[in-house]
């Protein structure tokens, strides 16, 4: 009979493996979607052609409150993806980027702010429609998060989140941004207006006017204009990193979540079966 200490163990190490295998079946879903697509100039749009297609970002509208996020940074960011996050003061994490070890982070919100985006490609502006990644993540918005309430600033396990921040579909990583949200302490909801928002802080990838920018989707034409979009059968892929520098992204994240599936598994074997 399995005691409640196995058990327990069993639902753990189960949802690891859940996680493992959704996270897989992800990155397998993006490499197909890739495999056949050619990244060439697009001189003439077709209503529902897949495309992948590298060309240099235009921004009509800059992403909502972006100066003081990437405060640093001279062109004008079009988009964004952040996390919000509080330190944990218990727990250090290693940055290979750096060589350092550094405070561990609790991420509790992750989202996207969009102004007006296209590419140039083929000399026809492509514009960028990130409505796909609702439906995908229903991600938070910077208007609507609450800061300082225990119930909705709570850090859960990597297994049992959906973070934007995490999407496999986006990788930007040339730009980069952060502030304390002191400094948009008049764009997000304070759980108590006295409250110290010091301890909370928030990081930015963005796309910037001028560089260039990969991406894939489904072509929509729509009054003479064109948009890239994602779709059920045709995911909305982005990457300042190129289509190379996206695909060995994927082949590294695979190879971690299959150790973690296969140490899920022996684990599993090894104190529960």
């Amino acid at each position: 009979m399995v005691g409640f200490t196995e058990a327990l163990l069993g639902i753990v190490f189960g949802l690891v493996i859940l996680w493992a295998l959704h996270r897989l079946s992800v990155i397998g879903r993006a490499a197909l979607a890739l495999r056949g697509a050619e990244t060439t100039d697009i001189y003439q749009y077709e209503d529902g052609q897949q495309v992948a297609t590298t060309g240099q970002v235009i921004v009509d509208e800059a992403a909502p409150v972006a100066e003081r996020i990437f405060d640093s940074v001279d062109e004008t960011i079009g988009a964004y993806s952040w996390y919000a996050w509080f330190p944990d003061a218990g727990r250090n994490t290693y940055d290979f980027e750096r060589g350092e070890l550094r405070q561990g982070h609790n991420t509790f919100a992750s989202g996207f702010e969009v102004g007006h985006v296209a590419i140039k490609t083929g000399g026809k502006p492509l514009e960028i429609d990130f409505e796909w990644f609702e439906s995908v993540y229903d991600p938070d918005r910077l208007s609507g998060l609450e800061i300082g309430d225990p119930r909705s600033n709570t850090s859960l396990p990597t297994f049992m989140t959906r973070h934007f921040s995490d999407s496999l579909y986006v990788s930007l990583s040339t730009v980069t941004g952060g502030c304390s949200l002191t400094r948009l302490a008049d764009v997000v909801d304070l759980h108590r207006h006295d409250m110290d928002t010091d301890e909370f802080n928030i990081e930015g990838r963005g796309i910037t006017a001028g560089e260039e920018l990969f991406v894939h989707g489904e072509v929509q034409v729509r009054n003479g204009g064109y948009r890239i979009v994602g779709t059920d059968r045709t995911p909305l892929i982005i990457s300042d990193t190129g289509r190379t520098g996206y695909l060995k992204g994927l082949l590294w994240r695979a190879i971690k979540y299959l150790i973690a599936l296969v140490g899920a598994i022996g684990l599993l074997v090894l104190f529960v079966l």
